[in-house]
Parts: structure tokens; C-alpha cells; sequence
């Protein structure tokens, strides 16, 4: 009769979380029908089975100091009261651009009338939520059903977050961490934090190169921007696209990324290596993908190695990664040719939308203008 009130028990459990998953997928989860169930699955396989602590370094992406982006955040925020700042991929020992970005507020906003919220998110999946004993039956198969996503929300198989906080007068400084950050939407909606349309600047260094879904990623983190003023800055990582699976192609893959978006954007490039950073700039209400130029095969491309970077191509996976397919526009422009060459020790080429370079100052000193 125990056996029998488990099992009836359990089958509600599944029935239940099925239709609330459904109903709120589409309302809270814009993006959950674009990304497949099979790309889905592996975040939650590779989360779960090999635990990854991804970790970031991002105090000087694109040569900018933590205090000049916060500034400009500031300036550009008008009247709005609570501003939000996000880095994705801090390693929990060592909050990095948030550490650095907490003493500059301290130092310099204190007395500021506006609050700024600090959030430190990062990816641990040492501790999962355990099954009670009344399902003692799953128990064999427990991480199996962690890493499926029809479960994924339910109350015994989703990982454990963690969740600490802390203020410090006008500044509130949060580090998440125990969740896939492909899936970062959902997490920050079971924690409460409504954050679409509302992030002034999100950092992230050496964090999308290791993601399963580093595109999915981007369009969940281009949504949480301001809308005309948010910003998002990360380094390299690569993009596989249908016959385009070379990692030699990797600045050629994100040009084609970005340039299908109506995002503004800048990258920018150093000598001959194959390592860059970029920039974009949210100009609106529509989301990364709103000209659907950019889709899914719904295939993994295996990677033949680890990660890439010089001097040694090839090394840039640790996983398999999502594949994609890009739907090419007649009257695309040539964002193959740098908009800017800047001839220094770093010999830097920048890429992109040309209005960007007024956020250097350099547009006056460029060797080769191509637009």
C-alpha cells in the first residue's frame, strides 16, 4: 500500500510540474521555445556531472577601468533611483570586477541618493537539493533526473542556490552562484529579482567560452539590459556556426553574431592573436534575436579539442556546443573590414558599428575608416 501511495504520489508530481512549467514558460521565459530540448539537456548533463566553477577577470575589458563604466552608468541613468550592475562568471572565493566596483561606489557614490545593486553570479553544482526518502525509489536515478529539464524547476531536483547578501548603506552586493548561467532567467526569477529592461552594465570574462550555449546566454543577458543604454562586455569565445565550425573563424562567428542583431556594438582586436574583447550597446526594446537571422540546427558541435587561444588553435571546448545557423541579409555591410586601425604596441583593430568609437574618443585618430 506504501509502494502504491509513492508511486500515485509521484506520477502527481510529474503531472503537476508539467502544467505549471508550461504555463509559465511562455509568460516569464521569452526565450525557452527558441533554444532545443536536446541543446537544453546538455547544459544540465555538463552542469551536473562535471560541477564547473566558472570564473571571470573582467576589471579591463576593452581597456576600461571599473570606475569610468560605472560612471558613465551613473551619468546616463538620469532619474532612475536603483541601478543594476551584473558580472557573470565570478569564481566564489574572488568576486573580481564586484569586489573592485563595491570600493568604488564606497569611495566615490556613498553619499549618492541613488542604490546600486551588485550582482555576482556564478556557476557551482557541488550541492544539489536531495531527495526525500519518501521517493526513496528514485534515489538510483536521482542525478539523471537533476540534469532533465521537465524537472529541472520542481522543488527536489534543482540544484541548490546560493544566495548571499549584503549592504552597505546605498549598496547592495549579491553573489548567486549553484545554477546552470545558461538558465540564468529562470533563477533570477525564482529568487524575485525582476531584472528585464533594468541592468545598467553586465561584465563577463573568460565565462561565455565555456558555456554549452554561449548564444542563448547572450540573448538572455541582452535582455536584462536598459533599453538604449545598457551595455554588456565580454572577451572571446566561439561560435559554431553551420560549416563554419573552424575555431580559426572564431572573430569571423561573433562578427556574424553581432551584426544580425540591432545591437550597437564595437570589438576590438589585438595584433595578430586571435584574442578580443567587445562591447554592445542595447539601442532598444527589441531583443538580440528580433530579426531571426539567427537560429539553431539543433545539432552539437563536438569540439576536436579544448580551448582555443594562441599560440595553439583548437583549444576552446571542454563540451560539446550548439550549433547555429545565420540567414544572410542582401544588404548586410562589410563588418569584416576594421572601422578603425590604431597602430601602438598592441597594433588594436576595431570592428563593428562606427558610432561606437565615440565611446573612446579615437574616431579622429584612425588610420583606415571604412565607412
Amino acid at each position: 500500500m506504501k509502494h502504491l501511495f509513492n508511486t500515485a504520489s509521484a506520477i502527481f508530481l510529474l503531472l503537476t510540474t508539467h502544467l505549471s512549467l508550461a504555463e509559465s514558460r511562455g509568460k516569464f521565459f521569452p526565450f525557452e521555445n527558441e533554444r532545443p530540448p536536446q541543446i537544453q539537456k546538455l547544459i544540465h548533463e555538463t552542469f551536473f556531472k562535471k560541477a564547473p566553477t566558472i570564473a571571470s577577470a573582467s576589471s579591463s575589458l576593452m581597456g576600461f577601468d571599473y570606475g569610468s563604466l560605472i560612471d558613465g552608468a551613473i551619468r546616463d541613468s538620469g532619474e532612475k533611483t536603483d541601478l543594476y550592475f551584473i558580472e557573470l562568471g565570478v569564481p566564489s572565493h574572488d568576486t573580481m570586477w564586484i569586489t573592485n566596483a563595491y570600493e568604488y561606489l564606497k569611495s566615490h557614490h556613498a553619499n549618492s541618493t541613488k542604490t546600486f545593486h551588485l550582482i555576482g553570479v556564478t556557476s557551482e553544482a557541488e550541492q544539489l537539493q536531495s531527495l526525500p526518502d519518501s521517493l526513496w525509489f528514485l534515489k538510483p536515478f536521482e542525478r539523471v533526473l537533476h540534469a532533465n529539464d521537465f524537472l529541472y524547476n520542481t522543488k527536489f531536483f534543482r540544484p541548490k542556490i546560493i544566495h548571499k547578501i549584503f549592504q552597505d548603506g546605498n549598496i547592495v552586493v549579491r553573489n548567486i552562484s549553484g545554477f546552470d548561467i545558461e538558465n540564468m532567467d529562470r533563477i533570477f526569477f525564482r529568487l524575485g529579482l525582476h531584472l528585464e529592461n533594468s541592468v545598467e552594465l553586465i561584465v563577463s570574462s573568460m565565462t561565455f567560452r565555456h558555456l554549452t550555449d554561449p548564444y542563448g546566454t547572450l540573448v538572455r543577458a541582452y535582455s536584462l539590459l536598459v533599453p538604449g543604454k545598457g551595455k554588456l562586455l565580454s572577451d572571446d569565445f566561439f561560435v559554431p556556426f553551420i560549416r563554419s565550425h573552424n575555431p580559426r573563424n572564431a572573430r569571423k562567428n561573433l562578427i556574424t553574431l553581432l551584426s544580425a542583431s540591432p545591437a550597437k556594438w564595437l570589438l576590438r582586436t589585438y595584433g595578430l592573436s586571435n584574442y578580443f574583447h567587445f562591447i554592445l550597446l542595447r539601442t532598444d526594446y527589441r531583443s538580440f534575436n528580433s530579426n531571426k537571422r539567427i537560429s539553431y540546427t539543433g545539432k552539437i558541435f563536438e569540439s576536436p579539442g579544448g580551448m582555443f587561444h594562441e599560440p595553439s588553435f583548437g583549444r576552446y571546448f571542454s563540451h560539446g556546443n550548439a550549433e547555429l545557423e545565420v540567414k544572410r541579409s542582401p544588404k548586410e555591410k562589410n563588418y569584416f573590414a576594421p572601422i578603425c586601425s590604431l597602430t601602438d604596441q598592441n597594433n588594436m583593430d576595431y570592428y563593428g558599428t562606427s558610432e561606437m568609437l565615440d565611446i573612446y574618443g579615437i574616431s579622429e585618430n584612425c588610420l583606415s575608416n571604412q565607412f
